[in-house]
């Protein structure tokens, strides 16, 4: 006999042993059920509540993933922002390079005039 069969053999004398009760009994039964169940929702309730508290102390495998996808994510900001800011570094470089390579001396880039032309040049080109 398998598992399923003793079920059901247990589930078939259960329900003939049911009908030979009489009312009072069946009704006090059916009470003692319904408070059961009650009790077992509100336990079910505060375990809930605590379920998550348990699972931090006891898998913290579980939880050590998101906080591994975070750490990895701010690695590769920060490796993106320094990326960006040497490549702004190079670029002003290059500027600078290309300025002091110039025909112009150093001191005609720090003459006042110099710079009153430059903003004089740039709105009649606008």
């Amino acid at each position: 006999m398998n598992e399923t069969q003793f079920a059901r053999s247990v589930a078939l004398t259960l329900d003939a042993g049911l009908r030979q009760l009489d009312s009072s009994t069946s009704a006090r039964l059916s009470a003692a059920r319904h408070q059961a169940l009650a009790r077992q929702k509100r336990v079910t309730v505060r375990v809930g509540r605590f379920a998550g508290l348990a699972g931090v102390f006891h898998d913290s495998r579980a939880h050590l993933t998101p906080w591994l996808a975070a750490v990895v994510l701010l690695l590769v900001l920060a490796t993106g922002f320094y990326w960006q800011a040497q490549n702004s570094l190079s670029d002003l470089e290059d500027v600078d390079s290309a300025l002091l390579s110039a025909d112009l001396p150093v001191n005609a880039y720090l003459d006042k005039g110099f710079d009153a032309w430059l903003h004089g040049s740039s709105a009649s080109e606008q």
